[in-house]
């Protein structure tokens, strides 16, 4: 954005023209228009996440920043979730041309920034995640192709089909799983430093989606049909089938409010817990086996 910007006032200061400012300023009304009233009315909520991410308090086995481990990162993560191997040398080989030709580095002068500013902003963060990658895959993507111009117009042809065949089986394993390949081919996987992911069928879940029933959907349904106070505690573990956003949701979805003491709650959902203490007042009112043999219980307020 700041090399846009930069650009742009030097034509206005080299033309004499205020037509670039009337640009800028135009597709900046636009984009409030689109997006900045949900930006205010959401404010004090992104502030509160912003700060407490930005904190040391969300940070969960993430390196110091100021580690070598804090300036790889972003490298092996990547390498080993987002590209693998094959695209991986694609993206070198894109490097490779923009430091070379200064025709390929004029071309893409705009991706490249994109890759080293979010590279750098996003290590310069106590809170890391591999995620926060996902803006700057374009980029990536663009610099990783942008070489196959200067082949030669058969070469130009095979390469682009194999990009396109390889990227959908790629998509679709990751997608949909397969059991005639590994879960997994690497390179040093299996030390302690850093490996290369050649192949990864890599996932929470992997394999075909399943029409499993993890019941979080039923059990605020339920919570909301049965009366009472609109309002529960959630006591349980959190993973990708039934998770704490997802009980967000839901309770959202159904106008209940999560409060963190049962004696505010007319509701207490547990999950996992075999055997959960209950306060007196509260009688079960629903249970569930979850597709990982976990129990799901689910306790009203009579008294």
């Amino acid at each position: 954005m700041l090399a846009a910007v930069s650009v742009g006032a030097t034509r206005v200061v080299r033309a004499r023209s205020y037509a670039v400012v009337i640009n800028v300023a135009g597709a900046a009304v636009l984009a409030f228009a689109v997006y900045g009233l949900w930006y205010l009315h959401n404010w004090s909520q992104l502030h509160h996440d912003l700060t407490y991410y930005a904190g040391p308090a969300a940070v969960t086995k993430a390196p110091p920043v100021s580690s070598a481990a804090s300036l790889a990162y972003y490298f092996w993560t990547l390498l080993n979730y987002h590209l693998y191997l094959i695209p991986s040398l694609a993206f070198a080989i894109g490097l490779g041309f923009v430091c070379a030709r200064r025709d390929a580095a004029a071309r893409n002068l705009y991706p490249v920034l994109l890759i080293i500013g979010s590279y750098v902003f996003l290590t310069l963060l106590r809170n890391k995640d591999p995620r926060y990658l996902l803006p700057m895959l374009p980029a990536v993507a663009v610099v990783a192709t942008s070489w196959l111009e200067y082949l030669a117009a058969g070469a130009r042809r095979v390469l682009t089909a194999a990009i396109v065949v390889y990227s959908s089986f790629i998509f679709l394993v990751i997608s949909f799983g397969t059991s005639l390949l590994p879960t997994g081919v690497g390179i040093g996987t299996g030390g302690q430093q850093p490996g290369i992911k050649v192949f990864s069928q890599y996932g929470y879940i992997i394999g075909p989606p399943t029409h499993e029933r993890w019941y979080q959907r039923q059990v605020f349904a339920q919570i909301a049909h049965s009366g009472g106070m609109p309002t529960f505690t959630y006591t349980g573990a959190d993973s990708i089938w039934f998770n704490t956003w997802g009980t967000r949701y839901y309770a959202l979805l159904n106008n209940l409010t999560w409060v963190a003491s049962p004696d505010q709650a007319g509701y207490l959902v547990y999950r996992d817990v075999p055997s959960p203490s209950i306060p007196s007042g509260f009688g079960r009112v629903g249970s569930w086996t979850l597709p990982d043999g976990e129990p799901l219980y689910l306790y009203k307020r009579f008294s």
